[in-house]
């Protein structure tokens, strides 16, 4: 859902739940396990991770227990943004698991600044 007021018309907010993954050491192992003639990653890169967008949580001691839901789904997403082929993903897909592949930051608040593209908003239309 889009939020729109006197101020965000202008700068429209997403009622959403952010999660930021930013890639650990364990993942990289894997990556270069899987892929060593294509992509040979050596140390980590923090502009790397994908930005998922959760159901809103008023509480923040609830937002991990949020990503918890939604955590296999944003697993697999990112093990086939690099290999495709589901027999060559870590057998272990678990939360523990998913801890160790990534570390994770939660914002609660998004505005859209791009005027020239916003967000397509469905209530309006």
């Amino acid at each position: 859902m889009v939020i729109r007021d006197e101020y965000n018309n202008k700068y429209p907010g997403i009622f959403r739940l952010a999660v930021k993954l930013t890639y650990k050491p364990a993942l990289y192992s894997w990556i270069n396990a899987i892929l060593p003639e294509k992509l040979h990653l050596k140390t980590t890169h923090p502009e790397l991770g994908g930005v998922y967008l959760l159901t809103i949580c008023d509480y923040p001691n609830k937002f991990e227990k949020m990503l918890k839901i939604y955590y296999l789904e944003i697993f697999k997403h990112e093990l086939y943004n690099f290999q495709r082929d589901d027999k060559t993903w870590p057998k272990n897909l678990s939360w523990k698991n998913f801890k160790n592949f990534f570390s994770y930051s939660f914002a609660s608040r998004i505005v859209d600044l791009e005027l020239e593209n916003p967000i397509y908003d469905d209530e309006n239309e």
